[in-house]
């Protein structure tokens, strides 16, 4: 299984919940679930502050355009990078 497989991933993190879930009371169930659900959290948090720090040094590289390297990251963000320029289409197009 390769990290980078992210329908394995699901695959395995489901055959562990269905383990769990047949060994554990109700009770300690919810809490490794509820563990799980904090650990993504944190990593959501770790990644964003990342992206965050990499647009930062990507602005302080380039401060002429920093005002543009913002906008295009918020816009990407925005349109959770399902944009025309991103598929290859004309900017601005409607």
């Amino acid at each position: 299984m390769s990290i980078m497989d992210p329908e394995a991933l699901d695959r395995r993190i489901d055959e562990v919940v269905a383990q769990l879930g047949g060994r554990l009371a109700p009770e300690e169930f919810r809490l490794v679930h509820q563990l799980r659900h904090l650990e993504e959290l944190a990593l959501l948090a770790a990644c964003t502050a990342w992206e965050q720090r990499y647009l930062d040094a990507l602005a302080q590289h380039f401060p002429e355009h920093e005002l543009a390297l913002h906008a295009v990251a918020a816009h990407v963000r925005h349109t959770d990078a399902e944009c025309d320029t991103l598929r290859g289409l004309p900017a601005g197009r409607q």
